[in-house]
Protein backbone atom coordinates (compact mmCIF):
# COMPACT_ATOMS: atom_id res chain seq x y z
CA UNK A 1 0.00 0.00 0.00
CA UNK A 2 2.23 2.85 -1.45
CA UNK A 3 1.47 6.23 0.51
CA UNK A 4 2.78 9.11 2.24
CA UNK A 5 6.80 9.29 3.56
CA UNK A 6 8.95 12.08 4.54
CA UNK A 7 11.10 13.09 7.26
CA UNK A 8 13.58 16.16 8.09
CA UNK A 9 16.85 17.47 8.04
CA UNK A 10 18.62 20.71 7.58
CA UNK A 11 21.38 19.03 6.54
CA UNK A 12 21.73 20.14 2.47
CA UNK A 13 23.15 16.61 1.45
CA UNK A 14 19.28 15.43 1.99
CA UNK A 15 18.22 17.02 -0.97
CA UNK A 16 19.56 14.19 -3.86
CA UNK A 17 16.47 12.51 -3.26
CA UNK A 18 18.85 9.60 -2.30
CA UNK A 19 16.64 9.04 1.27
CA UNK A 20 13.00 9.81 -0.06
CA UNK A 21 14.16 7.56 -2.84
CA UNK A 22 14.76 5.15 -0.37
CA UNK A 23 11.75 5.46 1.24
CA UNK A 24 9.10 5.49 -1.83
CA UNK A 25 10.83 2.27 -2.69
CA UNK A 26 10.31 0.51 0.77
CA UNK A 27 6.47 1.35 0.38
CA UNK A 28 6.40 -1.00 -3.24
CA UNK A 29 6.09 -4.30 -3.63
CA UNK A 30 4.68 -5.27 -6.76
CA UNK A 31 4.76 -3.66 -10.35
CA UNK A 32 5.62 0.21 -10.45
CA UNK A 33 4.48 2.79 -8.92
CA UNK A 34 3.30 6.51 -9.59
CA UNK A 35 5.02 8.93 -7.46
CA UNK A 36 4.77 12.52 -7.19
CA UNK A 37 7.82 15.16 -7.64
CA UNK A 38 9.79 14.69 -3.96
CA UNK A 39 9.62 18.24 -1.74
CA UNK A 40 12.67 19.79 -0.41
CA UNK A 41 12.12 23.49 1.16
CA UNK A 42 13.63 24.85 4.63
CA UNK A 43 14.94 21.32 6.05
CA UNK A 44 11.81 19.35 5.20
CA UNK A 45 11.54 16.39 2.55
CA UNK A 46 8.16 14.51 1.78
CA UNK A 47 6.96 12.71 -1.28
CA UNK A 48 3.63 10.62 -1.72
CA UNK A 49 3.34 7.63 -4.44
CA UNK A 50 0.62 5.61 -5.31
CA UNK A 51 -0.27 2.01 -6.90
CA UNK A 52 0.41 1.94 -10.64
CA UNK A 53 -3.36 1.76 -11.22
CA UNK A 54 -4.01 4.86 -9.43
CA UNK A 55 -3.16 9.08 -10.76
CA UNK A 56 -1.09 11.84 -8.72
CA UNK A 57 -0.53 15.31 -9.37
CA UNK A 58 2.56 16.00 -11.31
CA UNK A 59 3.80 19.09 -8.89
CA UNK A 60 3.05 19.94 -5.44
CA UNK A 61 0.25 21.80 -5.05
CA UNK A 62 1.30 24.94 -2.90
CA UNK A 63 -1.05 28.18 -1.69
CA UNK A 64 0.49 30.89 0.36
CA UNK A 65 3.06 29.09 2.17
CA UNK A 66 0.76 25.95 2.92
CA UNK A 67 1.68 22.49 1.19
CA UNK A 68 -0.46 18.94 1.39
CA UNK A 69 0.09 15.42 0.60
CA UNK A 70 -2.38 13.30 1.08
CA UNK A 71 -3.29 9.28 0.70
CA UNK A 72 -6.74 8.09 0.20
CA UNK A 73 -10.50 9.12 -0.15
CA UNK A 74 -13.12 11.18 0.49
CA UNK A 75 -16.81 10.58 -0.85
CA UNK A 76 -18.73 13.67 0.12
CA UNK A 77 -16.82 15.77 -1.84
CA UNK A 78 -19.83 17.36 -3.23
CA UNK A 79 -21.39 17.91 -0.11
CA UNK A 80 -18.06 19.55 1.93
CA UNK A 81 -17.51 21.44 -1.52
CA UNK A 82 -20.60 23.59 -1.43
CA UNK A 83 -20.00 23.97 2.26
CA UNK A 84 -18.76 26.91 3.85
CA UNK A 85 -16.19 25.45 5.69
CA UNK A 86 -13.43 26.17 2.41
CA UNK A 87 -11.45 29.13 1.30
CA UNK A 88 -12.05 30.19 -1.88
CA UNK A 89 -8.97 27.97 -4.24
CA UNK A 90 -9.28 27.53 -8.12
CA UNK A 91 -10.08 24.00 -9.43
CA UNK A 92 -11.85 23.45 -6.11
CA UNK A 93 -15.07 21.99 -8.08
CA UNK A 94 -15.81 18.23 -6.82
CA UNK A 95 -14.99 15.48 -9.37
CA UNK A 96 -17.91 12.81 -10.34
CA UNK A 97 -15.78 9.96 -8.71
CA UNK A 98 -13.60 9.72 -5.66
CA UNK A 99 -10.03 11.09 -6.11
CA UNK A 100 -6.71 11.56 -4.40
CA UNK A 101 -5.82 14.56 -5.82
CA UNK A 102 -9.23 16.31 -5.09
CA UNK A 103 -9.43 15.35 -1.30
CA UNK A 104 -5.98 17.24 -1.18
CA UNK A 105 -7.34 20.27 -2.69
CA UNK A 106 -10.30 20.19 0.38
CA UNK A 107 -7.51 19.31 2.94
CA UNK A 108 -5.88 22.57 2.21
CA UNK A 109 -8.56 24.57 1.28
CA UNK A 110 -9.75 23.79 4.85
CA UNK A 111 -6.52 24.86 6.73
CA UNK A 112 -6.12 27.91 4.47
CA UNK A 113 -9.75 29.01 5.49
CA UNK A 114 -8.69 28.11 9.46
CA UNK A 115 -11.70 25.67 9.45
CA UNK A 116 -9.79 22.30 8.83
CA UNK A 117 -11.04 20.71 12.29
CA UNK A 118 -14.69 21.46 11.73
CA UNK A 119 -14.05 20.05 8.32
CA UNK A 120 -12.34 16.46 9.43
CA UNK A 121 -15.71 16.21 11.57
CA UNK A 122 -17.83 16.59 8.36
CA UNK A 123 -15.86 13.86 6.04
CA UNK A 124 -17.08 10.53 4.83
CA UNK A 125 -13.60 9.26 3.77
CA UNK A 126 -10.56 7.21 4.46
CA UNK A 127 -7.28 9.46 4.07
CA UNK A 128 -4.43 10.15 5.74
CA UNK A 129 -2.75 13.87 4.84
CA UNK A 130 0.76 15.85 5.67
CA UNK A 131 0.69 19.43 6.10
CA UNK A 132 4.05 21.46 5.70
CA UNK A 133 2.98 25.43 6.85
CA UNK A 134 6.18 26.94 5.45
CA UNK A 135 5.30 30.36 8.05
CA UNK A 136 4.12 28.73 11.14
CA UNK A 137 7.05 26.22 10.41
CA UNK A 138 4.51 23.39 10.94
CA UNK A 139 4.43 19.65 9.94
CA UNK A 140 0.65 18.56 10.66
CA UNK A 141 -0.22 14.79 10.53
CA UNK A 142 -4.25 13.80 10.06
CA UNK A 143 -5.84 10.88 10.16
CA UNK A 144 -9.38 10.03 9.33
CA UNK A 145 -12.05 9.55 11.82
CA UNK A 146 -11.49 5.53 12.07
CA UNK A 147 -7.79 5.60 11.20
CA UNK A 148 -7.89 3.47 8.39
CA UNK A 149 -5.46 5.17 6.52
CA UNK A 150 -2.36 5.00 9.12
CA UNK A 151 0.37 7.28 9.40
CA UNK A 152 3.63 6.29 11.61
CA UNK A 153 6.23 8.62 13.18
CA UNK A 154 8.90 9.02 15.18
CA UNK A 155 11.24 11.26 17.01
CA UNK A 156 14.56 10.81 15.76
CA UNK A 157 17.34 13.18 16.76
CA UNK A 158 15.00 15.73 17.55
CA UNK A 159 12.88 15.78 14.35
CA UNK A 160 10.18 13.92 12.70
CA UNK A 161 9.43 11.00 10.63
CA UNK A 162 6.68 9.83 9.16
CA UNK A 163 5.54 7.16 6.65
CA UNK A 164 2.27 5.25 5.76
CA UNK A 165 4.13 1.78 6.66
CA UNK A 166 6.83 1.43 9.41
CA UNK A 167 9.47 -0.24 6.84
CA UNK A 168 9.83 2.78 5.51
CA UNK A 169 11.64 3.93 8.15
CA UNK A 170 14.74 1.83 7.08
CA UNK A 171 15.73 4.40 4.26
CA UNK A 172 17.15 6.85 7.43
CA UNK A 173 20.83 5.78 7.73
CA UNK A 174 20.82 6.02 11.60
CA UNK A 175 17.64 4.67 12.26
CA UNK A 176 17.72 1.41 14.79
CA UNK A 177 15.87 -1.17 14.85
CA UNK A 178 14.67 -1.78 18.55
CA UNK A 179 11.96 -4.30 19.50
CA UNK A 180 8.93 -3.24 21.50
CA UNK A 181 8.67 -5.31 24.32
CA UNK A 182 4.52 -4.41 25.15
CA UNK A 183 4.15 -5.08 21.38
CA UNK A 184 5.58 -8.60 21.74
CA UNK A 185 3.51 -9.34 24.80
CA UNK A 186 0.57 -7.60 23.77
CA UNK A 187 0.58 -9.59 20.26
CA UNK A 188 1.53 -13.14 21.75
CA UNK A 189 -1.10 -12.66 23.84
CA UNK A 190 -4.06 -11.20 21.48
CA UNK A 191 -2.80 -11.60 18.10
CA UNK A 192 -2.98 -8.11 17.39
CA UNK A 193 -0.79 -4.55 18.04
CA UNK A 194 -2.55 -2.44 20.35
CA UNK A 195 -3.13 1.52 21.47
CA UNK A 196 -0.69 3.19 19.31
CA UNK A 197 2.45 0.83 19.53
CA UNK A 198 4.35 -0.60 16.82
CA UNK A 199 6.98 -3.75 16.53
CA UNK A 200 9.73 -1.12 16.95
CA UNK A 201 10.29 1.03 20.36
CA UNK A 202 9.64 4.49 19.74
CA UNK A 203 7.68 4.28 16.34
CA UNK A 204 4.15 5.30 16.60
CA UNK A 205 0.63 5.06 14.72
CA UNK A 206 -1.28 7.71 14.75
CA UNK A 207 -4.56 7.55 16.77
CA UNK A 208 -7.64 7.98 14.71
CA UNK A 209 -9.10 10.99 14.31
CA UNK A 210 -6.39 12.85 15.17
CA UNK A 211 -4.39 16.17 14.08
CA UNK A 212 -0.76 15.97 14.98
CA UNK A 213 1.17 19.20 14.91
CA UNK A 214 4.87 18.95 15.15
CA UNK A 215 6.83 22.48 15.98
CA UNK A 216 9.73 22.33 13.89
CA UNK A 217 11.68 25.19 16.30
CA UNK A 218 11.18 23.83 19.13
CA UNK A 219 10.59 20.09 18.37
CA UNK A 220 7.51 20.09 20.57
CA UNK A 221 4.24 17.78 19.37
CA UNK A 222 0.69 18.66 20.23
CA UNK A 223 -1.90 15.89 19.73
CA UNK A 224 -5.89 17.09 18.92
CA UNK A 225 -8.47 15.05 18.70
CA UNK A 226 -11.02 16.18 16.69
CA UNK A 227 -13.96 13.25 17.20
CA UNK A 228 -14.97 10.97 19.34
CA UNK A 229 -17.21 8.24 18.79
CA UNK A 230 -18.60 8.73 22.64
CA UNK A 231 -20.08 12.03 21.68
CA UNK A 232 -22.96 10.28 19.60
CA UNK A 233 -26.03 10.56 22.00
CA UNK A 234 -27.90 7.40 21.98
CA UNK A 235 -32.16 7.88 20.64
CA UNK A 236 -34.69 8.26 23.45
CA UNK A 237 -38.10 8.24 23.67
CA UNK A 238 -40.69 5.41 22.02
CA UNK A 239 -39.29 3.25 18.77
CA UNK A 240 -40.46 1.58 16.02
CA UNK A 241 -38.49 -1.03 14.62
CA UNK A 242 -39.27 -1.38 11.67
CA UNK A 243 -38.55 2.38 11.61
CA UNK A 244 -35.24 2.01 12.27
CA UNK A 245 -34.61 -0.81 9.90
CA UNK A 246 -36.10 1.39 6.91
CA UNK A 247 -33.94 4.37 7.74
CA UNK A 248 -30.40 1.64 8.52
CA UNK A 249 -31.21 0.21 4.98
CA UNK A 250 -31.46 4.02 3.44
CA UNK A 251 -28.38 4.58 4.59
CA UNK A 252 -27.03 1.66 4.04
CA UNK A 253 -27.87 1.70 0.29
CA UNK A 254 -26.76 5.59 -0.36
CA UNK A 255 -23.26 4.31 1.33
CA UNK A 256 -23.08 1.19 -1.41
CA UNK A 257 -23.81 3.91 -3.81
CA UNK A 258 -21.34 6.26 -2.92
CA UNK A 259 -18.71 3.62 -2.86
CA UNK A 260 -19.41 2.02 -5.95
CA UNK A 261 -19.22 5.12 -7.60
CA UNK A 262 -16.13 4.89 -10.43
CA UNK A 263 -14.77 6.26 -13.58
CA UNK A 264 -15.40 5.07 -17.26
CA UNK A 265 -12.80 2.71 -16.95
CA UNK A 266 -13.08 1.37 -14.21
CA UNK A 267 -15.67 -1.83 -12.47
CA UNK A 268 -16.49 -1.85 -9.31
CA UNK A 269 -16.85 -5.56 -7.68
CA UNK A 270 -16.27 -7.28 -4.18
CA UNK A 271 -15.02 -10.58 -2.53
CA UNK A 272 -18.12 -12.26 -1.55
CA UNK A 273 -18.29 -15.10 1.34
CA UNK A 274 -20.91 -17.11 3.13
CA UNK A 275 -21.45 -14.49 5.60
CA UNK A 276 -23.78 -11.80 5.89
CA UNK A 277 -21.98 -8.71 5.33
CA UNK A 278 -20.70 -9.12 1.47
CA UNK A 279 -24.46 -10.41 1.30
CA UNK A 280 -25.50 -7.35 1.98
CA UNK A 281 -22.94 -5.67 -0.22
CA UNK A 282 -23.85 -7.71 -2.82
CA UNK A 283 -27.75 -6.71 -2.66
CA UNK A 284 -27.05 -3.26 -2.45
CA UNK A 285 -25.12 -3.20 -5.01
CA UNK A 286 -26.66 -0.73 -7.97
CA UNK A 287 -26.74 -2.53 -11.68
CA UNK A 288 -23.28 -1.00 -13.61
CA UNK A 289 -24.86 1.87 -15.61
CA UNK A 290 -22.51 0.19 -19.01
CA UNK A 291 -25.02 -2.64 -18.91
CA UNK A 292 -22.61 -5.15 -17.52
CA UNK A 293 -22.67 -7.68 -14.52
CA UNK A 294 -20.77 -7.10 -11.11
CA UNK A 295 -18.30 -9.63 -10.74
CA UNK A 296 -17.50 -11.52 -7.26
CA UNK A 297 -14.78 -13.30 -5.94
CA UNK A 298 -14.74 -15.97 -3.54
CA UNK A 299 -11.45 -17.48 -2.11
CA UNK A 300 -11.36 -21.26 -0.81
CA UNK A 301 -11.67 -24.63 -1.00
CA UNK A 302 -14.41 -25.59 -3.29
CA UNK A 303 -16.04 -28.07 -1.19
CA UNK A 304 -16.62 -25.23 1.59
CA UNK A 305 -19.77 -23.29 2.78
CA UNK A 306 -18.10 -19.84 1.70
CA UNK A 307 -17.62 -21.06 -2.25
CA UNK A 308 -21.35 -22.90 -2.11
CA UNK A 309 -23.14 -20.13 -0.56
CA UNK A 310 -21.63 -17.30 -2.42
CA UNK A 311 -21.86 -19.25 -5.33
CA UNK A 312 -25.81 -19.49 -4.64
CA UNK A 313 -26.07 -15.96 -3.64
CA UNK A 314 -23.91 -14.48 -6.62
CA UNK A 315 -26.90 -16.21 -9.28
CA UNK A 316 -29.13 -14.31 -7.11
CA UNK A 317 -28.24 -11.25 -8.36
CA UNK A 318 -26.82 -12.39 -11.52
CA UNK A 319 -23.23 -11.84 -11.15
CA UNK A 320 -19.89 -13.05 -12.03
CA UNK A 321 -18.84 -15.47 -9.78
CA UNK A 322 -15.26 -16.47 -9.72
CA UNK A 323 -13.98 -19.06 -7.36
CA UNK A 324 -9.99 -18.93 -6.78
CA UNK A 325 -8.57 -21.50 -4.48
CA UNK A 326 -6.45 -21.26 -1.15
CA UNK A 327 -3.48 -24.19 -1.67
CA UNK A 328 -1.78 -25.15 1.57
CA UNK A 329 1.29 -25.99 -0.73
CA UNK A 330 3.75 -23.41 -0.41
CA UNK A 331 1.78 -21.14 1.83
CA UNK A 332 4.59 -20.23 4.30
CA UNK A 333 6.91 -19.26 1.81
CA UNK A 334 3.82 -16.80 0.25
CA UNK A 335 2.86 -15.11 3.31
CA UNK A 336 6.27 -13.87 4.23
CA UNK A 337 5.39 -11.47 1.47
CA UNK A 338 2.37 -10.90 3.12
CA UNK A 339 4.16 -10.20 6.34
CA UNK A 340 6.18 -7.63 4.59
CA UNK A 341 3.86 -5.89 3.21
CA UNK A 342 1.21 -5.72 6.45
CA UNK A 343 3.90 -4.89 8.92
CA UNK A 344 3.93 -7.64 10.74
CA UNK A 345 0.71 -6.66 12.17
CA UNK A 346 -1.31 -9.50 10.97
CA UNK A 347 -0.37 -12.80 11.95
CA UNK A 348 -0.13 -16.49 9.48
CA UNK A 349 -3.78 -17.19 10.50
CA UNK A 350 -5.19 -14.58 8.32
CA UNK A 351 -2.59 -15.17 5.92
CA UNK A 352 -3.94 -16.38 2.64
CA UNK A 353 -4.91 -15.56 -0.49
CA UNK A 354 -1.73 -13.55 -2.14
CA UNK A 355 -1.42 -16.24 -5.06
CA UNK A 356 -4.28 -14.98 -7.58
CA UNK A 357 -4.26 -10.82 -6.40
CA UNK A 358 -3.08 -9.89 -9.75
CA UNK A 359 -5.92 -12.48 -11.72
CA UNK A 360 -8.37 -11.34 -9.07
CA UNK A 361 -7.38 -7.29 -10.28
CA UNK A 362 -8.57 -8.20 -13.92
CA UNK A 363 -11.65 -8.89 -12.28
CA UNK A 364 -12.43 -4.97 -10.96
CA UNK A 365 -10.82 -2.05 -10.37
CA UNK A 366 -12.51 -1.01 -6.93
CA UNK A 367 -13.63 -3.77 -4.77
CA UNK A 368 -15.81 -3.30 -2.01
CA UNK A 369 -15.09 -5.11 1.50
CA UNK A 370 -17.53 -6.06 4.43
CA UNK A 371 -15.37 -5.04 7.07
CA UNK A 372 -17.42 -3.37 10.08
CA UNK A 373 -20.88 -5.49 9.73
CA UNK A 374 -22.41 -7.37 12.26
CA UNK A 375 -21.03 -6.40 15.32
CA UNK A 376 -21.13 -2.94 14.69
CA UNK A 377 -24.51 -3.05 13.20
CA UNK A 378 -26.02 -4.03 16.60
CA UNK A 379 -24.80 -7.28 17.07
CA UNK A 380 -25.84 -11.07 16.20
CA UNK A 381 -27.04 -13.70 18.92
CA UNK A 382 -23.56 -15.31 19.41
CA UNK A 383 -21.54 -12.61 18.30
CA UNK A 384 -18.62 -11.64 19.81
CA UNK A 385 -17.29 -11.86 23.55
CA UNK A 386 -15.79 -8.35 22.89
CA UNK A 387 -18.27 -5.74 23.77
CA UNK A 388 -16.39 -2.31 23.88
CA UNK A 389 -16.44 -0.68 20.37
CA UNK A 390 -13.65 1.39 21.32
CA UNK A 391 -10.25 1.26 23.38
CA UNK A 392 -9.90 -2.00 25.67
CA UNK A 393 -11.99 -4.03 27.89
CA UNK A 394 -12.19 -4.07 31.01
CA UNK A 395 -9.57 -7.12 30.70
CA UNK A 396 -7.18 -5.44 28.54
CA UNK A 397 -8.54 -6.80 25.24
CA UNK A 398 -8.42 -5.10 22.02
CA UNK A 399 -11.94 -3.99 21.57
CA UNK A 400 -13.38 -4.16 18.43
CA UNK A 401 -12.39 -1.13 16.77
CA UNK A 402 -8.74 -1.74 17.50
CA UNK A 403 -9.29 -5.35 15.92
CA UNK A 404 -10.81 -3.69 12.82
CA UNK A 405 -7.70 -0.71 12.72
CA UNK A 406 -4.71 -2.78 13.97
CA UNK A 407 -5.49 -6.04 12.33
CA UNK A 408 -8.12 -6.34 9.93
CA UNK A 409 -7.30 -3.40 8.03
CA UNK A 410 -4.12 -4.08 7.65
CA UNK A 411 -4.95 -6.69 5.56
CA UNK A 412 -6.12 -5.14 3.14
CA UNK A 413 -3.02 -3.40 2.21
CA UNK A 414 -2.18 -5.89 0.04
CA UNK A 415 -5.26 -5.92 -1.91
CA UNK A 416 -4.24 -2.18 -2.30
CA UNK A 417 -1.36 -3.08 -3.92
CA UNK A 418 -3.72 -3.91 -6.99
CA UNK A 419 -7.26 -2.51 -6.38
CA UNK A 420 -8.84 0.29 -4.45
CA UNK A 421 -10.59 -0.81 -1.39
CA UNK A 422 -14.00 0.95 0.32
CA UNK A 423 -15.95 -0.25 3.16
CA UNK A 424 -19.73 0.78 3.21
CA UNK A 425 -20.17 0.13 6.47
CA UNK A 426 -18.46 2.68 8.04
CA UNK A 427 -20.38 5.61 5.65
CA UNK A 428 -20.44 8.52 8.49
CA UNK A 429 -23.81 8.80 8.64
CA UNK A 430 -24.79 4.89 8.84
CA UNK A 431 -22.05 4.57 12.01
CA UNK A 432 -23.59 7.76 13.36
CA UNK A 433 -27.01 5.78 13.14
CA UNK A 434 -25.93 2.28 14.76
CA UNK A 435 -24.28 3.66 17.36
CA UNK A 436 -26.74 5.89 18.39
CA UNK A 437 -29.32 3.16 18.68
CA UNK A 438 -31.52 2.99 21.90
CA UNK A 439 -29.40 0.63 24.12
CA UNK A 440 -31.98 -1.64 24.51
CA UNK A 441 -31.70 -2.52 20.96
CA UNK A 442 -28.19 -2.71 21.23
CA UNK A 443 -28.23 -4.96 23.76
CA UNK A 444 -30.79 -7.32 22.57
CA UNK A 445 -27.81 -8.03 19.64
CA UNK A 446 -30.23 -8.50 16.67
CA UNK A 447 -31.04 -5.59 15.33
CA UNK A 448 -28.49 -6.07 12.15
CA UNK A 449 -30.47 -9.36 11.48
CA UNK A 450 -33.55 -7.66 11.47
CA UNK A 451 -32.58 -4.81 8.98
CA UNK A 452 -31.15 -7.25 6.74
CA UNK A 453 -34.51 -9.57 6.74
CA UNK A 454 -36.26 -6.37 6.34
CA UNK A 455 -34.15 -4.89 3.16
CA UNK A 456 -33.42 -7.87 1.62
CA UNK A 457 -35.54 -10.76 2.56
CA UNK A 458 -34.60 -12.57 -0.64
CA UNK A 459 -31.03 -13.06 0.55
CA UNK A 460 -31.53 -14.03 3.91
CA UNK A 461 -34.85 -15.76 4.53
CA UNK A 462 -33.82 -19.18 3.34
CA UNK A 463 -29.99 -18.93 2.39
CA UNK A 464 -27.77 -20.04 5.80
CA UNK A 465 -25.51 -18.20 7.35
CA UNK A 466 -21.98 -20.16 7.00
CA UNK A 467 -21.29 -19.29 10.46
CA UNK A 468 -24.11 -20.89 11.70
CA UNK A 469 -24.78 -23.13 9.04
CA UNK A 470 -28.63 -22.13 9.52
CA UNK A 471 -31.02 -19.00 8.06
CA UNK A 472 -31.02 -15.97 10.53
CA UNK A 473 -34.58 -16.03 10.21
CA UNK A 474 -35.40 -18.52 12.31
CA UNK A 475 -36.99 -18.36 15.38
CA UNK A 476 -33.87 -17.51 18.01
CA UNK A 477 -34.72 -20.79 19.93
CA UNK A 478 -34.54 -22.59 17.01
CA UNK A 479 -31.55 -20.61 15.50
CA UNK A 480 -29.55 -21.41 18.97
CA UNK A 481 -29.95 -24.98 18.88
CA UNK A 482 -28.80 -25.54 15.63
CA UNK A 483 -26.56 -22.88 15.59
CA UNK A 484 -24.97 -25.21 18.89
CA UNK A 485 -25.68 -28.28 17.30
CA UNK A 486 -23.60 -27.14 14.34
CA UNK A 487 -20.58 -25.59 16.78
CA UNK A 488 -20.36 -29.40 17.95
CA UNK A 489 -20.21 -31.23 14.67
CA UNK A 490 -17.63 -28.97 13.09
CA UNK A 491 -15.29 -29.63 16.20
CA UNK A 492 -15.76 -33.13 16.41
CA UNK A 493 -14.79 -33.03 12.79
CA UNK A 494 -11.54 -31.00 13.55
CA UNK A 495 -10.70 -33.70 16.20
CA UNK A 496 -11.15 -36.38 13.90
CA UNK A 497 -8.89 -34.70 11.11
CA UNK A 498 -6.46 -34.21 14.11
CA UNK A 499 -6.16 -37.62 14.93
CA UNK A 500 -5.38 -38.41 10.75
CA UNK A 501 -8.76 -39.43 9.58
CA UNK A 502 -10.13 -38.24 6.17
CA UNK A 503 -13.09 -36.33 7.79
CA UNK A 504 -13.67 -32.79 5.52
CA UNK A 505 -15.06 -29.78 8.04
CA UNK A 506 -16.68 -27.80 5.03
CA UNK A 507 -16.89 -24.63 7.55
CA UNK A 508 -12.85 -23.98 6.75
CA UNK A 509 -12.07 -22.20 3.71
CA UNK A 510 -8.48 -22.87 4.55
CA UNK A 511 -7.09 -25.37 7.20
CA UNK A 512 -4.19 -23.77 8.68
CA UNK A 513 -3.12 -26.60 11.32
CA UNK A 514 -3.42 -28.41 7.76
CA UNK A 515 -1.05 -26.13 6.47
CA UNK A 516 1.35 -26.00 8.94
CA UNK A 517 1.62 -29.41 9.08
CA UNK A 518 2.54 -29.79 5.38
CA UNK A 519 5.87 -31.30 5.02
CA UNK A 520 7.41 -28.10 3.05
CA UNK A 521 5.36 -25.59 5.24
CA UNK A 522 7.05 -27.43 8.47
CA UNK A 523 10.71 -27.27 6.79
CA UNK A 524 10.68 -23.95 6.72
CA UNK A 525 9.29 -23.11 9.81
CA UNK A 526 11.76 -25.17 11.56
CA UNK A 527 14.19 -23.63 9.66
CA UNK A 528 13.18 -19.90 10.39
CA UNK A 529 12.84 -20.49 13.80
CA UNK A 530 15.96 -22.56 14.57
CA UNK A 531 18.13 -20.18 12.60
CA UNK A 532 21.08 -18.77 14.87
CA UNK A 533 20.33 -15.45 14.05
CA UNK A 534 16.84 -16.28 15.51
CA UNK A 535 15.31 -12.66 17.23
CA UNK A 536 12.53 -14.66 18.94
CA UNK A 537 14.21 -16.31 21.78
CA UNK A 538 14.97 -13.42 23.52
CA UNK A 539 11.33 -12.45 23.91
CA UNK A 540 9.39 -15.78 24.16
CA UNK A 541 9.84 -18.23 26.16
CA UNK A 542 10.07 -22.35 25.24
CA UNK A 543 12.43 -24.07 22.59
CA UNK A 544 11.63 -24.65 18.97
CA UNK A 545 9.98 -28.03 19.08
CA UNK A 546 7.37 -26.86 22.18
CA UNK A 547 6.81 -24.15 19.71
CA UNK A 548 6.58 -26.12 16.52
CA UNK A 549 4.42 -29.12 18.41
CA UNK A 550 2.34 -26.29 20.64
CA UNK A 551 -0.68 -24.61 20.26
CA UNK A 552 -1.07 -23.80 16.61
CA UNK A 553 -2.33 -19.88 17.52
CA UNK A 554 0.80 -19.20 19.14
CA UNK A 555 3.07 -20.75 16.53
CA UNK A 556 1.03 -18.64 14.09
CA UNK A 557 2.66 -15.71 16.43
CA UNK A 558 5.97 -16.82 16.92
CA UNK A 559 6.34 -17.26 13.26
CA UNK A 560 4.65 -14.11 11.98
CA UNK A 561 7.05 -12.08 14.93
CA UNK A 562 10.15 -13.53 13.96
CA UNK A 563 9.63 -13.24 10.09
CA UNK A 564 8.65 -9.36 10.29
CA UNK A 565 12.03 -8.85 12.58
CA UNK A 566 14.03 -11.19 10.48
CA UNK A 567 13.00 -8.79 7.29
CA UNK A 568 13.73 -5.73 9.11
CA UNK A 569 17.28 -6.90 10.03
CA UNK A 570 18.33 -8.88 7.44
CA UNK A 571 18.32 -7.98 4.03
CA UNK A 572 19.04 -11.40 2.20
CA UNK A 573 16.32 -12.52 4.14
CA UNK A 574 13.93 -8.97 3.00
CA UNK A 575 15.08 -10.33 -0.44
CA UNK A 576 13.96 -13.63 -0.01
CA UNK A 577 10.33 -12.09 1.37
CA UNK A 578 9.88 -9.81 -1.64
CA UNK A 579 9.71 -12.50 -4.03
CA UNK A 580 6.27 -12.42 -5.37
CA UNK A 581 3.78 -15.20 -5.06
CA UNK A 582 3.51 -17.15 -7.75
CA UNK A 583 0.68 -15.39 -10.21
CA UNK A 584 1.74 -12.14 -8.35
CA UNK A 585 2.72 -9.48 -10.91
Amino acid sequence: MPGLFGYIDEDVLSCDDQILRGMRDLLIYVGGCKSEPFYHKDGVHAGYCAPSYATVDQYTNEVDGVVCWCDGEIYNADELTKSSLLASLPSIAAPSFPSTQHTKKLILSAYKSGNLMDFLVKTDGYFSAVIHDTKNQQIKLITDRFGFRPLFYAVHNGKIIWASECKAFLAISDFRICVDRQSVDDFMKYAELCDDLTWLDGVRMLDAATVLTFDIQSGIIKKERYWLAEEIKPLTGKVNISELCEEWGRLFKLSVAERAVCSDAERSGLFLSGGLDSRAILAAMPEPSNGSKINAVTQGDSRCDDVRLASVVAQMKRANHTVFPQEIDGWLERALFGIWVTDGAVDLTSQQGTKYLAAISKCFDICMNGIGGGPLQGGRVLGSSRVQEHGRTDSGEPGLQMLRRRAIRPALWIDEAYFKVRMPFFDSDLYNFVIALPREVRAARTFYWHALLHNFPEYYKDIPWQQAGVPISLPKPVFEARFFYNRVKCRFKRKLQGWGLPVHDSKLYFDVPAALHQKGNRELARTILSDKNAIWPNYVSGGVNSVLNGNTKMLCRVLTFEIYMRQLSDPQFRKRSLNAPDGVD
